[in-house]
């Protein structure tokens, strides 16, 4: 591939690949290069709960394993009971990303299996169903099915106003025939949903919270009207003018290369009181938490015309007016081959970003601060900063260019654009920055997660 709009959307959009029926299918961009998709779910009805101990895969079984050590979050005669564990979070993403479950394919035993306990999480929660007497929201001309639960803020004043947090939980089934677990995308950021939305039920805050586990978010559906999170903002249970700002989680606890412990958080540009809430919000010690637009990731130059390639579910939302967020680690050498599996995932670093999303969600939540939405809104310096500790990272003892036995030439390339950006950073900060110095931004931050990615050679990456 010569030219850098494909490596975005391989790169920086989530993806699939295969169905049950038939053949991946290939979609080819203009430059010919294929990118492998999948097709949504079949999806399923009524209410129907799996035994959380078995390692087997049962969607018949209806009943709740007794030896479950969950209690009545909402008995508040009780003691807290804490969710967000290292344990809890490995429980769940064990159960979601085991060959039992085939990969969770849309339409499959397994994908049906993961959405039923999924449900039967948010019951053992006492999380309630965000509609009168179903967690599911089919998607009507598609086939999947979304996840939703609700829990009522505490304040009569700020109970109608919602708080989004949320996750896919579909995976590609297989890849080349050989199981696609799909730990790392999406077990991981739906572990750290649900494990936050338990914590929550105990001890709500003042907004109420929607819990969604979006479905079809793999192509063909990406991006289409069938996608999980289209379909809901297109069909939302809560209105969209009294959604506060939709958080979304793809891509959690992975490492962009050995021991990477940053965490990107993008958009808080485009809410003024979002930005103020991020800006105090502090990250467990262990992580460097880096904020930034997400033109940085999603703005690409294609030949004379300007691109965007959105990464996630976020885009259903910010299309719409709604502030959002979106949480990730981005695409790894892991990123949708077979190798995605639980033991790959980065236990103590995603516990510590369920901490942050925690910390942010509670931010939002309980704020008496209804955000704005400002589909314009830039912060050039803060982004300057984040690219230029991205690129340290990187070049670091022991980063991207130690760690992948990246070349000479790739490590000048990069050294350069260190240099450039800190020039730009220096103007954005003197206020004589030009629309090339945003460009420079966004190439150095492309150029790292291409080569950390490693779908692409280092040449390709080199030219971007």
């Amino acid at each position: 591939m010569s030219d850098a709009r494909l490596v975005v959307l391989v790169l920086l959009a989530a993806v699939g690949c295969s169905t049950t029926e038939e053949p991946p299918r290939y979609y080819y961009a203009p430059a010919g290069d294929p990118i492998v998709y999948c097709k949504g779910d079949a999806g399923i009805t009524g209410d129907a709960h799996i035994n959380t101990g078995d390692t087997d895969v049962n969607p018949g079984d209806t009943h709740v394993n007794p030896g479950d050590t969950h209690v009545n979050p909402g008995d508040t005669s009780g003691p807290f009971v804490e969710h967000i564990t290292q344990s809890n979070l490995e429980r769940i993403t064990g159960y979601l990303a085991a060959d039992a479950l085939q990969g969770r394919d849309n339409g499959s035993p397994g994908g049906l299996a993961a959405r039923q306990f999924l449900i039967n999480e948010l019951i053992l929660c006492d999380v309630p169903s965000a509609q009168t007497g179903t967690y599911e929201q089919p998607i009507v001309g598609g086939t999947g099915t979304n996840v939703l639960g609700r829990i009522t803020g505490t304040n009569p004043s700020l109970a109608a106003r919602h708080v989004i947090i949320s996750a896919h939980y579909d995976h590609l089934g297989s890849c080349d025939g050989d199981i696609c677990n799909g730990a790392y995308d999406n077990a991981t950021a739906v572990a750290a949903v649900l494990s936050l939305a338990c914590e929550l039920s105990q001890n709500p805050p003042t907004r109420s919270v929607l819990v969604a586990f979006w479905d079809s978010e793999e192509p063909p559906d990406f991006l289409e009207q069938t996608m999980g999170s289209d379909y809901y903002a297109t069909h939302p249970i809560v209105p969209l003018a009294q959604t506060d700002v939709a958080i979304v989680l793809d891509l959690m606890g992975g490492n962009l290369w050995s021991n990477n412990q940053e965490h990107v958080v993008l958009g808080s540009e485009l809410s003024p009181q979002i930005h103020s809430l991020m800006a105090a919000a502090n990250p467990p010690s262990g992580i460097n938490i880096y904020h930034g637009g997400l033109h940085l990731v999603e703005k690409m130059m294609y030949l004379i015309f300007v691109v965007t390639n959105p990464w996630s579910d976020y885009d259903s939302f910010r299309d719409r007016g709604v502030p959002v967020l979106f949480m990730s680690d981005g695409q790894n050498r892991y990123y949708h081959t077979p190798e995605d599996e639980v033991g790959i995932v980065d236990f103590p670093k995603l516990l510590r970003e369920a901490k942050y999303l925690r910390t942010i969600t509670e931010l939002v939540a309980n704020s008496a601060v209804t955000p704005t939405f400002n589909g314009e809104g830039t912060d050039y310096l803060r982004d300057a900063i984040t690219a230029q500790a991205i690129l340290q990272a990187a070049l670091a003892s022991g980063g991207m260019v130690d760690s992948l036995n990246l070349s000479t030439a790739t490590e000048n390339v990069l050294i350069s654009d260190l240099t450039d950006v800190s020039a730009a950073k220096t103007r954005f900060q003197n206020g004589t920055a030009t629309s090339n110095d945003v460009w420079t931004l966004r190439s150095a931050v492309q150029r790292v997660m291409c080569h950390a990615g490693g779908t692409y050679d280092a040449d390709t990456c080199n030219s971007l």
